[in-house]
């Protein structure tokens, strides 16, 4: 879990080399791949630069992800299960990107980062977690509730943890009918050698103990090599030889994530997000189990599985557009109704007759989100100014005399490196104005750096004005550098709106933007 009190969401690449550490698919000296555990210092090297948003973003972050999937499909043999796994992770990722374009934030990386799971992570997880599963035909609104059992830690009353992959190494245990010993070393006696299964034992011992925690990769061998040794001393039941990696996998990730959320923000918060996923997963079951009774009445059948793989996905794609109705009908009914009374919006007789109508998980989703954010909302001080440097911006007669005024205000409230990227925005602005374009870039330069991950929505014009600028001050590498972060990031350029950005194209943009003035900054 990151931990930095710098102000601004975490980088792209810092999630993605968590995802790796969330998986556990880092080199160990058990991976499979020997190729790939010697190429470990150089990998780690990548994800390093991606973390400090160093070299080629563009290239890197899609090289990460192609190793992700590689490093994946190793340890997965399933195909439909990577296929949902990584459909899962597509959708947070753009859920994450779509919030650090949209929103800004004026707290640390670890607040910011809790703001996202509460408000955007947990719904999109559990809709992804669904719909994708529902596609490959390996979820049923039936099947949801033993999974989370399974997949969320135990927390007693004194705070004693039970983590998932403590649980589904019992539970293997259980469905191989045999005790941990009989598992890992059957045939052990006083005679008995052999320290390979002496250590796969002590191993999985001190995982359920909690005394130590294992890759992905030697979470498997263990395993794996321990249930082949059943062979001829009794049967393995074929639902955990089918399912035995996909459990563990889903487990490590499981306990890995609320390990970190233990760790970082407390018992409490864990709790409280335990509570909205399995609130949201149960809820959106009755989704599923509505959405499925409606095609068996529709194709007469009780086995969907067994219609044309054209028919069930274009039903599956007609139900999530229907869904994301839902969800906006929900959000725009409790908007009224917080409007009609904010002082007390949200009475239970009123959430109960629009969840009637429109659905429990839509509701109670939007809602959840509405309360979180209010629950993050700026001082009343921080609003005055920031809406103050935005009329200093607009305003064509704003001098720098104005931007030191307002910077001292800044300092003067506390706030200055909340709207650090502002003040330099504001001089780069009026430097602009007066052609002094050298002297703007400095400043456009500092702005669209402190902007990175904080400024939201204005990250567009930030990287827009450097790029304007670096073209008019002949800064070439600069202009592909800013260029190659915006297509990480996802914002449009001036120019260069197209996926396939030829030479000729960054060339012509580089020239139409040294010579172009926009009077709208």
């Amino acid at each position: 879990m990151i931990m930095t009190e710098s102000i601004s969401f975490p980088t792209q690449g810092e999630l993605v080399t968590y995802a790796f550490k969330a998986f556990g698919l880092l080199p160990t000296k058990y991976d499979r791949d020997s190729e790939f555990r010697d190429k470990a210092k150089s990998f780690q090297k990548l994800l390093n630069r991606l973390k400090d948003e160093e070299g080629q973003l563009t290239k890197n972050f899609e090289k990460a992800l192609a190793t992700f999937d590689e490093r994946l499909s190793q340890y997965l043999d399933d195909k439909q299960v990577r296929r949902i796994i990584l459909g899962v992770l597509a959708d947070l990722y753009r859920e994450y990107n779509r919030t650090i374009i949209e929103e800004g934030t004026y707290r640390p990386k670890n607040d910011t980062l809790l703001y996202f799971l509460f408000t955007r992570a947990t719904s999109a997880l559990v809709e992804a977690a669904t719909f994708h599963s529902l596609r490959q035909h390996k979820l049923t609104g039936e099947d949801l509730e033993p999974y989370l059992d399974v997949f969320l830690p135990d927390i007693s009353t004194d705070g004693e943890m039970v983590w998932p992959m403590a649980k589904v190494i019992r539970w293997i245990y259980s469905e191989a009918d045999c005790s941990q010993i009989q598992f890992h070393a059957p045939g052990r006696g006083p005679t008995a050698d052999n320290p390979t299964l002496e250590q796969n034992l002590e191993n999985a011992g001190n995982w359920v103990r909690d005394d130590a925690f294992p890759s992905l990769p030697s979470l498997l061998a263990n395993f794996q090599s321990s249930i082949a040794r059943q062979e001829g001393i009794r049967k393995i039941p074929e639902s955990l030889s089918s399912s035995m990696a996909l459990r563990l996998t889903l487990a490590r990730i499981s306990t890995a994530v609320c390990k970190d959320i233990l760790a970082v923000y407390g018992v409490d918060v864990l709790k409280q997000l335990i509570v909205s996923v399995r609130l949201y997963f149960t809820t959106i079951a009755d989704e599923v189990k509505e959405f499925r009774n409606e095609l068996k009445r529709e194709y007469k059948t009780d086995d969907l599985s067994q219609l044309p793989d054209p028919v069930w996905q274009g039903a599956c794609s007609h139900y999530s557009e229907f869904f994301l109705f839902k969800k906006q009908k929900a959000l725009e009914s409790l908007q009224k109704i917080y409007v009609a009374d904010p002082e007390d919006p949200f009475k239970p007789v009123d959430i109960e007759k629009l969840a009637g109508n429109i659905g429990q998980y839509p509701v109670v989703t939007r809602m959840d989100q509405m309360l979180f954010s209010s629950a993050w909302f700026p001082s009343p001080q921080f609003e005055r100014l920031l809406n103050r440097g935005f009329e200093l911006k607009q305003d064509t007669r704003t001098t720098e005399a104005d931007v030191d005024r307002f910077e001292q205000e800044l300092s003067a409230a506390n706030l200055e490196e909340q709207l650090a990227w502002l003040g330099p925005w504001l001089r780069a602005v009026c430097l602009y104005r007066a052609e002094r374009f050298a002297d703007a870039f400095e400043h456009s330069e500092k702005a669209f750096t402190l902007g990175k991950y904080r400024a939201g929505r204005h990250q567009y014009r930030l990287v827009n004005q450097y790029m304007e600028l670096c073209a008019k001050t002949d800064r070439r590498l600069r202009f592909k550098q800013a260029l190659d972060w915006a297509n990480y990031a996802g914002i449009e350029v001036r120019w260069i709106r197209s996926k396939e950005q030829s030479k000729d194209q960054i060339d012509f943009a580089f020239e139409i933007l040294s010579k172009a003035i926009y009077p709208i900054l």
